[in-house]
């Protein structure tokens, strides 16, 4: 396709636009805030005009991206000097790799698709809270090989850190809970102040039931903080991290490989 491509580009690069657009975009608690100043550098003589806002994701070098939100709103400026600013709010996935994001804004003529301007924008992760718990091992269990078997009793050694560019966590606490394991204690608090790049290590005691189907349990770890962003709100953070726990009949050297 890229030589397809190649050609269209030659073909429009050295057009001239009717609109300049200026993009900010920040992060607001759990939302993601898109603002896009556009003023008419030209008069417009197209019809039935649309400001579009995309975010994009990266999905691999040959693919290059997909998209992960859409909206489209009526853009009615036509007239040389006219000036608005649009704005579109998205709530964040907790699925997106935010570092690999993007944000577009278009206004896209939909009476022959042409697109009259485009503007592409990182998104800044200062104001995100970013905390993230690992699972760092397995160990207590019956048999003291650190494979979990049905019906056996171990200790989980978890860690949560903070990750944030410019964000404390406050009042930090952890709530396990999984289908088929018991946990010991299902609580923790974790600390009043979880400092940026900080990690704190704490252990849950689990009982796996024998009734509990093999391959991997889902445990659920949800966490609670309050934070302060660098606007001075106040916001309540709250997510799951799913973590994998493989459920074996294995024993420390069985089964045996043999090339």
């Amino acid at each position: 396709m890229y030589p397809t491509y190649l050609s269209k580009y030659n073909q429009l690069v050295n057009d001239g636009s009717p609109l300049s657009i200026t993009q900010t975009v920040n992060v607001a608690g759990g939302n993601i805030i898109m603002q896009a100043t556009v003023s008419v550098t030209d008069e417009i003589t197209t019809t039935n005009n649309q400001i579009i806002f995309l975010t994009s994701h990266h999905y691999d070098d040959d693919y290059f991206c997909t998209v992960g939100s859409y909206n489209q709103q009526s853009f009615n400026l036509s007239n040389l000097g006219q000036e608005q600013t649009y704005e579109n709010i998205i709530p964040i996935d907790q699925g997106w790799d935010m570092e690999s994001m993007k944000v577009i804004v278009l206004v896209q003529s939909m009476q022959n698709k042409h697109i009259l301007q485009a503007s592409s924008s990182n998104i800044s992760l200062d104001n995100l809270l970013v905390i993230n718990t690992n699972l760092n091992s397995i160990s207590n269990d019956d048999d003291l090989d650190g494979l979990l078997n049905p019906g056996e009793s171990a200790t989980l050694n978890l860690s949560i850190e903070n990750n944030s560019i410019l964000l404390d966590a406050n009042n930090v606490n952890v709530t396990l809970n999984s289908e088929f394991i018991e946990i010991e204690t299902e609580d923790f608090f974790i600390d009043d102040l979880m400092e940026i790049g900080e990690t704190i290590d704490f252990n849950a005691q689990i009982q796996i039931s024998d009734q509990i189907e093999l391959g991997n349990a889902i445990l659920n770890v949800l966490v609670n903080a309050d934070y302060t962003d660098t606007y001075n709100d106040d916001y309540l953070y709250e997510l799951n991290f799913p973590l994998n726990l493989n459920i074996n009949l294995n024993q420390v050297n069985w089964p045996i490989e043999f090339e």
